[in-house]
């Protein structure tokens, strides 16, 4: 993240996954003072890279439920100031699934969002 950023990091990051290593990359990739909201249902407890949020003054946010949050994004959409296709790494049809559900578990392979469309 920091070489995308020039070294600035990210103002605020969106973690999904709920993963211990999903939380770790999200704190690792906020700016000195930003915000991380915990957005993924992930196990009750999780292991934190407390000197991260220590060291960078971070503010964790949790997130349950998405009631009011479709809106503004829906918005940004409309308006043309945000992308979706960019946000998706990889498209499937649905006879490659099994293809697909074992990509989405390998760690080795990067990836963003995957989409499963109808043939």
């Amino acid at each position: 993240m920091a070489e995308l950023t020039g070294g600035r990091l990210c103002d605020c990051v969106f973690e999904a996954s709920g993963s211990e290593s999903g939380i770790a990359d999200a704190l690792r990739a906020v700016r000195k003072g930003g915000r991380v909201a915990l957005i993924g249902l992930g196990l009750a407890e999780a292991r934190l890279p407390y000197g991260e949020i220590l060291k960078k003054e971070a503010t964790l946010y949790g997130v349950y439920r998405y009631a009011n949050d479709y809106r503004p994004v829906l918005d940004l959409l409309a308006a043309g100031r945000l992308k979706a296709e960019t946000w998706v790494s990889h498209r499937f049809p649905l006879s490659d699934i099994v293809r697909a559900l074992d990509m989405a578990v390998d760690p080795d392979v990067a990836k963003l969002k995957m989409m499963i469309t109808m043939e």
